[in-house]
């Protein structure tokens, strides 16, 4: 009995291959010839289907978009508490919620939600700006002397632009 060249212990069966090798590199052989021809196809069909796909897409996301929202929140929730060991019912209502308003200044458009790194405990959303300050003075020596620094540099800023 002849041996296969790509399996001593197998027989052989075709071009000095066992069965399971012939048959992996026929199938890759046909592959790669029918290639063109399927790509071709597919695309024949995305072209012939795009509008229909478009519609339903439009019509999918108007009929679950408040679901989806809620989703993303529930998601942006969980990696928030996996990043900063947070409770997650504390978290969950903030990002519930659609009003950010900064817990530091109360103008709107909070970006960060801000919590106690010793406690763990949320205050709520604040500007990037707000936070950095608040970090600044919560951590400083004496912040007392830091914040009329910081408001002296902001008059400075102002008077110059």
């Amino acid at each position: 009995m002849k041996m296969a060249m790509c399996h001593p212990d197998r027989p052989h069966y075709a071009f000095g291959l066992c069965r399971p090798c012939y048959d992996r590199s026929r199938s890759r052989a046909r592959y790669l010839a029918n290639r063109p021809e399927r790509l071709a196809q597919a695309k024949a069909y995305y072209d012939a289907h795009r509008q229909a796909k478009r519609t339903y897409d439009i019509a999918y996301r108007a009929a679950h978009g408040q679901e989806r929202v809620a989703q993303q929140n529930a998601y942006a929730a969980r990696r928030y508490v996996a990043r900063t060991g947070c409770n997650l019912d504390e978290v969950r209502p903030f990002f519930e919620d659609d009003d950010k308003i900064c817990w530091l200044c109360g103008r709107d458009g909070g970006t960060d939600l801000d919590h106690d790194h010793l406690t763990l405990r949320v205050r709520g959303w604040a500007h990037g700006g707000c936070n950095r300050i608040e970090g600044l003075v919560m951590s400083s020596p004496d912040p007392v002397r830091l914040l009329v620094t910081l408001a002296a540099v902001a008059a400075f800023r102002e008077a110059d632009a």
